[in-house]
């Protein structure tokens, strides 16, 4: 993940924020999903399972 996808994502969680997931465990979740969308085709294996495993603990 270079930088350009960092701010991405992170303007992507202040969108969820603000379009009212103000609840952690409901940003938690979306954030996670969002971060599959975005991420995780470029991810080493690995990586997507830990990504997939930290979606399913929230």
């Amino acid at each position: 993940m270079n930088d350009f996808n960092r701010e991405a994502f992170a303007l992507e969680l202040i969108k969820l924020y603000r379009g009212g997931a103000v609840d952690f465990t409901n940003l938690h979740q979306l954030g996670a999903l969002a971060a599959i969308a975005s991420f995780s085709r470029d991810m080493p294996e690995e990586e997507r399972q830990a990504l997939n495993l930290l979606y399913r603990a929230s």
